[in-house]
């Protein structure tokens, strides 16, 4: 319907445009029955009318009677009381008997009016007609006769014009009344919606705490005003972050740079050996080296958000991967008097090699970091239905309930007095979320009193 209209068109235009055509064609319909209706009464009380007409006469014609003008004269007695019939009575001898208000046009038609042509060739349509041979038996003679009689429709044709006329009439005013019936009830059924509407408005960036109660609306709009107040939240949530976002950045990116500025500081304060400058480039180059790879974390993580990370899909064994990266951390895990232990196996899947080791090899970092002295860090394989899990879990002091949904935003600490000076940039879990997110697969993180678990799972094929 918007393709009638250069520009979209209100919803109360709608249902009043709708509405009104709806009843349009419903009085439509309902004249056009009732019109029917009548038309095809009178064409059935015309019929039986004239086939009365019709058995008078031939009862008349057949009454014992030596005159025929005596039988013409009572028929020429009921036929006055008939002013909208027109009779034209022949006998086979020619004598005719009409009807007294016939003129000699009408006769001169039913004379020669042939039933089996239309009535408006013969210039008959204002007329209903009906032909009838009569025979009338008399002692040893047969009397022939020829009907031919015509109804006048002229009281019909009135009676049509004005019941037509107050159709129109009473068809135009009821659409008006409903109209304006429709119009007020539209307006007064969308207010809920203007009012939804006006709230929303009323949203902006600073004020994001805003929710609509889904108790103040009608259930048609009780769903709507959910998925707003979910969308708000997400929104508040994005907004946050971001802001938290930059200023974590900020803090990150202000450290290594505050670091490489007082050194060179230091550095030009006084004259150098050529072992000391050296000294303070291997520092700078450890400063460069935290930068560069915060700068490569954020454009991985730029690229996770706008959905271009492809995968390159290759069969992976995940034991012998994870096996692998065990050895890698096998002397900072002595180090530490920490034991690593992978238990059980899982099958072949399809996946990249590079990115999934990047993931586990953070969850592992991440596990040896936070686990005591003497305990261990433990890795558990297992299949399950279309794919494998994962799960990494490590002792330590439980995570408080309400971090554990924020462990993979960007930057985030449970508490920043755990922060180590040789500690990653607060981004990893996030890198590692959006590993598992591009292979289809999912991540959840579990934490009590007894340890904290990473449980991965990967689909045998994510393509």
């Amino acid at each position: 319907m918007n393709k009638l209209f250069s520009h979209p068109i209100s919803i109360s235009t709608r249902l009043i445009f709708l509405i009104s055509i709806t009843l349009s064609l419903a009085l439509l319909l309902f004249s056009w029955i009732m019109i029917n209706s009548v038309i095809l009464h009178f064409k059935q009380q015309d019929e039986y009318a004239l086939s009365q007409i019709s058995l008078t006469i031939r009862s008349f014609l057949s009454e014992n009677t030596n005159s025929q003008n005596e039988q013409f004269s009572r028929i020429r007695t009921i036929l006055n009381e008939h002013q909208n019939l027109v009779v034209y009575l022949i006998d086979q001898n020619g004598n005719v008997l009409t009807s007294p208000n016939a003129t000699i046009d009408i006769i001169s038609r039913l004379k020669n009016y042939d039933p089996t042509k239309d009535n408006a060739d013969q210039y008959l349509d204002n007329y209903r007609l009906a032909e009838s041979k009569i025979k009338v038996y008399r002692s040893n003679d047969i009397q022939q006769y020829r009907l031919v009689t015509a109804l006048s429709l002229n009281f019909h044709h009135d009676y049509l014009n004005a019941l037509i006329y107050k159709l129109i009439i009473s068809a135009i005013l009821l659409c008006l009344f409903t109209i304006a019936v429709v119009y007020f009830l539209v307006i007064k059924g969308l207010k809920p919606l203007k009012e939804v509407s006006d709230e929303i408005k009323n949203v902006t960036s600073e004020n994001l705490s805003i929710r609509l109660d889904p108790d103040s609306v009608p259930n048609e709009l009780k769903q709507l005003t959910i998925s707003f107040n979910q969308m708000l939240i997400k929104i508040e949530d994005v907004f946050v972050r971001q802001t938290n976002f930059s200023a974590d950045i900020a803090h990150e990116m202000r450290t290594p740079i505050t670091n490489l500025m007082t050194e060179t500081q230091i550095s030009l304060s006084k004259n150098r050996t050529k072992e000391e400058l050296a000294e303070v480039l291997y520092s700078n180059l450890e400063e460069y080296s935290r930068l560069s790879r915060m700068i490569s974390d954020m454009l991985f993580l730029a690229q996770a958000d706008n959905n271009m990370l492809t995968p390159d899909q290759k069969q992976v064994d995940i034991k012998a991967e994870i096996t692998f990266i065990l050895e890698y951390f096998e002397f900072l895990a002595e180090d530490n008097d920490i034991q690593l232990k992978m238990v059980g196996s899982a099958g072949l899947i399809f996946a990249d090699k590079e990115m999934l080791r990047r993931a586990i090899t953070n969850l592992i970092s991440n596990a040896i970091r936070y686990t005591p002295k003497g305990d261990s860090v433990s890795i558990n394989l297992t299949d399950v239905k279309n794919g494998i899990e994962i799960i990494i879990s490590n002792p330590g002091k439980k995570i408080p309930e309400e971090h554990l949904p924020k462990l993979f935003d960007r930057f985030y600490r449970v508490d920043k007095s755990r922060q180590r000076k040789n500690e990653g940039s607060g981004i990893g879990l996030a890198i590692v979320k959006s590993i598992i997110l591009a292979h289809k697969g999912s991540i959840f993180v579990t934490s009590d009193e007894y340890s904290t678990r990473f449980t991965i799972f990967l689909p045998y094929n994510y393509g």
